[in-house]
């Protein structure tokens, strides 16, 4: 049997609110009272809403309805998650008065094409280990940020990430990579952080939606019939990669959490950071690697040291994710991976790699040599970004080289399936 269940979220912790919902398919309406700050759920049959209707008592405050989530389940097995309305105004209610808001539902479907898909190939591949795992450390040699009042690191099983709740966007991670484990899926839909990784208390530090991003104009418009065959189009990327982690199903679940996810231009994220990956994913079986990186955000404040992007052409897109998801769009993408020698090996020095990618359209996989970086030019371009950052990798001559060049090194080296 399909069931269709629907989460309602607000932000409103001192309203009752009557949320109606008016079927194409039934002749009588389903009311749910909302009364928790967060969201609410309750399942109906069939599916196919085709309008809603927000009402509230009287009252001279208005409410807005962040988002109405749907979600299609056969049987336990979830099929697809559908964002049908937003608000984008407050329901005012004069006092004394009741209210209402009639809202067009307009149907987001997610793919299951694997439009965001960050790891490719068809199948499952998994090449011999160079090295016995299990003696690799399993603790990381860079530190997450200090914890502030506006800041929080999340410990998953799979690696460290960090949210600036300002922005509620995650701005830092580290994790280790080592060898290809298995063949297992990784989710198709996002959600939000369970608590027992992002307590009560900093809830408001991650983005509000799930959803996918909004599309807009290369000027910040939202009429994309005025740029049709131009829109920038942001996928919901990940920090930390979900396949390499593809030994452990729970792990590799854990990596949709939207804590671990941010607005990457499509091309970028399927481009550029994508090759970063699959790089990681050839490796990690030849040795093992650590891996550090975040994002860094454009502050006008701080523009004579950190400009905006060349390729966002003097628009601002920080903000342009604000009103459907809360969360700001960083500017620049940072990545740093150290290649540490097979346990045992004692003569093999600790090589890196490290890459500053733009969060724009023309980052793209073909041009990932032009985003690789030195660790001081890394660690420079950090500090005005704001986000300053040293790290002890090899001797104090490694930190100003490019590992083995840009032009004899090899993403994907013989043998390797960079896909699963």
């Amino acid at each position: 049997m399909v069931s269709v269940v629907l989460t309602l979220v607000h932000s409103e912790p001192s309203l009752s609110l009557d949320f109606v919902f008016a079927s194409s398919d039934l002749s009588d309406r389903d009311t749910q009272i909302v009364s928790a700050p967060i969201s609410t759920t309750f399942s109906a049959s069939p599916p196919a809403y085709s309008s809603c209707t927000v009402s509230k008592g009287s009252g001279t405050n208005g409410v807005r309805l962040s988002e109405i989530l749907i979600t299609v389940y056969d049987g336990d097995d979830e099929i697809v998650t559908r964002v049908f309305a937003t608000m984008t105004e407050l329901l005012q209610c004069t006092s004394g008065n009741n209210c209402e808001i009639a809202l067009p539902l307009t149907l987001y479907e997610e793919s299951d094409s694997g439009d965001e898909e960050e790891g490719g190939g068809d199948g499952c591949v998994q090449e011999a280990c160079a090295y016995n795992p299990s003696l690799v450390s399993g603790s990381s040699p860079f530190a997450s940020p200090e914890a502030t009042s506006t800041s929080v690191t999340l410990a998953f099983p799979f690696g460290k990430v960090s949210l600036d709740c300002n922005k509620k966007s995650a701005y830092h991670f580290t994790y280790n990579a080592a060898c290809d484990g298995g063949c297992e899926e990784r989710s198709h839909s996002f959600f939000h952080t369970p608590e027992e990784y992002l307590p009560e208390e900093k809830l408001y530090c991650e983005q509000a939606a799930t959803s996918s991003y909004p599309k807009r104009c290369p000027d910040g418009g939202t009429d994309l019939t005025i740029c049709v065959g131009d829109t920038v189009a942001y996928d919901r990327g990940h920090m930390i990669p979900a396949n390499h982690f593809d030994g452990d199903a729970a792990k590799i679940y854990m990596t949709n959490a939207i804590s671990n996810i941010i607005p990457q231009i499509g091309s970028m994220n399927r481009g550029a950071w994508l090759k970063t990956e699959a790089m990681t994913e050839c490796y990690r079986n030849i040795q093992p690697l650590y891996v550090v990186g975040g994002a860094v955000f454009y502050d006008a404040a701080n523009s004579d040291n950190a400009p905006l992007p060349p390729n966002w052409n003097n628009v601002d897109r920080t903000d342009w994710m604000l009103d459907s998801h809360g969360i700001a769009t960083g500017a620049y993408n940072w990545k740093l991976v150290v290649f540490n020698p097979v346990p045992g090996d004692s003569t093999t020095p600790i090589t890196s790699r490290a890459f500053w990618i733009e969060n724009s359209k023309e980052s793209t996989a073909s041009n990932v040599d032009s985003y690789v970086v030195t660790i001081n030019e890394l660690e420079t371009l950090l500090a005005a970004w704001g986000a300053p950052e040293t790290f002890a990798v090899g001797d104090v001559g490694a930190k100003d080289s490019v590992t083995t060049g840009l032009v004899d090194f090899d993403y994907s080296p013989s043998g390797c399936s960079s896909g699963r």
